[in-house]
């Protein structure tokens, strides 16, 4: 996934920088977030003088915080988007547990009690079989509450993070136009 996440972030190949160049500004742009030309100049054996130069002209520091940009949000993104599945996927498991609940509170219902007791059992055995299926279903009825919060609670935070997915979709789109914006600054530069 990861691969798939660097392969769309990288910046576009500016016009007059040839397949070589850009080769070596993606693996510059792979030596991670604390990447310097000095650290990249030991891993690639070209000089730092020929480094500094192609940086500039190239704008790599200028693209490559664009790159990072990109793989912090694209990420971030991802991680709403799974927190938001196990979200709704917590949700539809509360909603299986309430409809079990009902059922079993309605089998619970229907049981005649003259059914349970019988004829040889003295009023002790009588109340005490009463009381346990009283119990029981006063059980099924505080789990049947605490599902029902548990439910409303969840319905909150998936939209909480629906909205911070939208949130985040918007500042992409933002910085995506703000980038569109300085690409012909940049291409004015590089033709001059």
């Amino acid at each position: 996934m990861i691969e798939q996440v660097l392969e769309k972030a990288y910046p576009e190949q500016l016009p007059n920088e040839n397949n070589s160049y850009y080769s070596l500004f993606k693996w510059y742009l792979n030596t991670g977030k604390n990447r310097s030309i000095k650290n990249f100049t030991k891993e690639s054996n070209k000089s730092e003088r020929s480094l500094y130069d192609l940086a500039n002209k190239y704008f790599w520091r200028e693209r490559a915080a664009d790159f990072d940009q990109t793989i912090r949000e694209t990420l971030y993104k991802n991680e709403l988007q799974q927190e938001s599945k196990e979200e709704k996927e917590h949700l539809q498991n509360i909603i299986q547990m309430k409809q079990n609940i009902i059922k079993a509170m309605k089998i619970l219902s229907q049981i005649d009690p003259d059914e349970i007791i019988k004829e040889e059992d003295d009023k002790f055995t009588t109340v005490q079989k009463l009381y346990k299926l009283m119990q029981t279903y006063s059980q099924y009825l505080k789990l049947y509450e605490k599902l029902d919060e548990q439910e409303f609670e969840n319905i909150c935070q998936t939209e909480n993070l629906s909205q911070g997915t939208k949130q985040l979709t918007s500042n992409i789109t933002q910085i995506i136009n703000q980038s569109n914006k300085k690409t012909p600054i940049l291409l004015q530069k590089l033709q001059k």
